[in-house]
């Protein structure tokens, strides 16, 4: 095997790990944690990138927080919590 497939493993691997960490997620929310792209995004750019209503994206990213998804920082700021 030559170090190109080990790198390749690694990666598939990381993105298995991903979708099992994902696989309970609605739609909408994962539309939102695909808006989270940054460091930490504000939850107003949030709102316009998925084009989702305000009170949507602040119930579903409530519930992304509780299940340990993503966390918020100062001045409406968050940002993911999830390993690759």
């Amino acid at each position: 095997m030559n170090e190109m497939d080990g790198n390749g493993s690694a990666v598939r691997a990381r993105m298995r790990e991903l979708e099992e960490q994902l696989s309970g997620l609605s739609e909408i929310q994962l539309k939102i944690i695909a808006a989270l792209d940054g460091d930490s995004v504000h939850v107003d750019d949030i709102i316009e990138k998925t084009g989702l209503p305000s009170q949507q994206v602040l119930s579903e990213l409530t519930m992304l927080q509780i299940g340990g998804y993503v966390t918020q920082e100062k001045g409406k700021r968050f940002s993911l919590n999830i390993k690759a």
